[in-house]
């Protein structure tokens, strides 16, 4: 039997929820097992990180499992959605920790002393976090512990737990490690040892593309090759059956681009270049709009001297974030989804987006490295456009052709064979991997 929903019995580091309920009467229900998720995003965080976390406490509520979730208070968040906490199930306690960033609260002139950032900038959560997990295993001992990073300090409180409590491990890397990690020779180093501490430490090691896993067996060396799983990014399957065909299509030639864009990460600078190009030569039509959902003013300064020349400003539209319900509307009613996955760093890594872009059947402008796990997801798709991005040319070329296939039919969508990356699908793989680890550490613990 699952426990009631009751109220908060204010404990200040529960985050509220939707349908709260006190610590005393989680505590008290029996539960065959116990799973510690360290997520610094999620809900009421609106990012792709916290939407994964989601879909994996769902998971483990069906299951029947109990499941503590330690993240940060809503306030670190950079955007929130309020619809994505609603979805957070009764049963599921979250704890949040006490955090800052470290560049903006200790800089002086936009210099601060980095060894209070290592191993990343959200370190200042690592102890708050601990004993909040620890908190958790008196009330009810743990069975398991997830963790999943950018950013990394989640593995150090996962290690942490994890040493005092004897538990399994699971860690999981969305990203290669530590893109972000202070510079420094003495911190690059310090780094590296951190990174080979938690490939020998964690039970399994979670990725989630091929080239992330091939990259991960180079860092870590023979010892973690056997404990690494590939669990992909994706999409959940039910936010396209409540949207699709409630909005048509922009009459407009409209192109969107849903997310995070700030150099050096996701460069437009390139994609701005050939639609100016294209317009001036006539290929594309002079009131093509361009929006870049989620990207805010931030990124105006950067692309400002892109705009200038061509008069672009007019077409071109930043927003910030959005529900995520409406990102979706967004994506279906685009005439050309813009992917951009240009970072060197990120060759190996494969953005949500990609799964929700392809799913949602509109065409596909991708500007990505042809050797990269990107390039792979989308190659060969139907209605899906590649050019490498140092190819100004290419990128020319293709959203022309692009344009040319929406104006056949502006209506038309593209079926794709996407199921496999339906994210209720990926949660019960890595469900499978957690109880993998369990049985594995409760087998070796018997005498």
């Amino acid at each position: 039997m699952r426990p009631m929903r009751r109220p908060d019995e204010g404990r200040a580091n529960l985050m509220p929820q939707p349908h709260p309920q006190s610590v005393a009467a989680f505590a008290a229900v029996p539960a065959p097992v116990h799973v510690v998720m360290i997520a610094h995003g999620f809900p009421p965080a609106n990012n792709s990180a916290a939407l994964r976390a989601l879909t994996l406490a769902e998971r483990l509520d069906q299951q029947d499992w109990r499941t503590t979730v330690v993240s940060v208070r809503s306030e670190r968040h950079a955007s929130t959605d309020p619809s994505l906490a609603e979805r957070v199930p009764a049963t599921c306690a979250v704890r949040t920790a006490f955090s800052f960033d470290t560049k903006s609260a200790l800089s002086l002139r936009g210099r601060y002393p980095r060894l209070l950032g290592f191993p990343d900038r959200d370190a200042s959560w690592i102890v708050p976090a601990v004993r909040q997990a620890l908190q958790a295993h008196r009330l009810h001992p743990i069975n398991a512990v997830w963790s999943t990073s950018p950013p990394v300090s989640a593995h150090c409180i996962a290690a942490l737990v994890q040493r005092a409590t004897g538990t399994a491990w699971v860690a999981e890397l969305r990203d290669p490690w530590n893109l972000g990690a202070p510079p420094g020779p003495l911190l690059t180093r310090a780094d590296r040892r951190l990174e080979r501490a938690v490939y020998a430490r964690a039970d399994r090691i979670v990725v989630t593309t091929d080239g992330l896993a091939d990259h991960l067996r180079q860092r870590g060396g023979a010892g973690s090759t056997a404990k690494i799983r590939v669990v992909p990014n994706g999409f959940d399957e039910a936010d396209f059956a409540d949207l699709q065909g409630t909005a048509p299509p922009e009459a407009r030639f409209t192109i969107v681009h849903a997310g995070s864009c700030q150099p050096p990460y996701r460069d437009p600078r390139g994609f701005l270049h050939a639609l100016r190009r294209g317009v001036e030569r006539g290929d594309l039509p002079s009131d093509t709009r361009v929006v870049f959902l989620g990207a805010g003013d931030a990124l105006r300064g950067v692309i400002a001297d892109s705009l200038s020349p061509a008069q672009l400003q007019d077409r071109v539209q930043l927003i910030g974030r959005v529900p995520h319900r409406q990102a979706i509307a967004s994506m279906l009613g685009a005439s050309v989804l813009l992917l951009l996955q240009d970072w060197e760093q990120h060759r190996t890594s494969v953005p949500q987006k990609a799964y929700e872009y392809l799913r949602s059947g509109r065409l596909i402008l991708a500007i990505a490295p042809p050797s990269s796990d990107t390039a792979a997801l989308v190659t060969q798709r139907p209605g899906v456009f590649l050019a490498a991005p140092t190819d100004l040319d290419e990128i020319a070329a293709q959203l022309v052709a692009a344009y040319r296939t929406w104006c056949a039919d502006p209506h038309r969508t593209f079926t794709r064979a996407v199921s496999e990356y339906d994210r209720r699908r990926l949660a019960s793989a890595m469900l499978a991997v957690i109880d993998e680890v369990r049985r594995d550490r409760s087998r070796a613990a018997s005498p």
